[in-house]
């Protein structure tokens, strides 16, 4: 397992000093924010995919991670925003599926 950790915290040491050249992409902001999720970082995470959105404003997928973050945190309001924004996006049958979970809950 700490060999795991190890692997996990290079990434994302990795990652972190990817975003600052200029190689970056919308896939650096989602692999660092999955990875700090990994790491139950989750504040972490959510600040990743905040700038991400900074970044790239129609990268589906942050909205997702981000509406996953605010359920988990109990904001179920704040999630359906974000999902709301994602499946406007891209319709994926994951993201449907979610929305549908959070209005059941509503």
């Amino acid at each position: 397992i700490n060999k795991d950790i190890s692997k996990i915290d290079e990434s994302i040491e990795y990652l972190e000093k990817d975003l600052n050249s200029c190689n970056k992409s919308s896939l650096t902001y989602y692999e660092l924010g999955m990875y700090k999720i990994v790491n139950q970082s989750y504040s972490d995470a959510e600040k990743v995919f905040l700038d991400g959105i900074n970044f790239d404003n129609e990268f589906p997928e942050f909205y997702f991670q981000l509406a996953l973050i605010e359920y988990k945190k109990g904001n179920n309001k704040k999630s359906l925003e974000y999902i709301k924004t994602a499946l406007s996006l891209s319709n994926k049958k994951e993201y449907k599926d979610f929305k549908n979970e959070i209005n059941i809950k509503e």
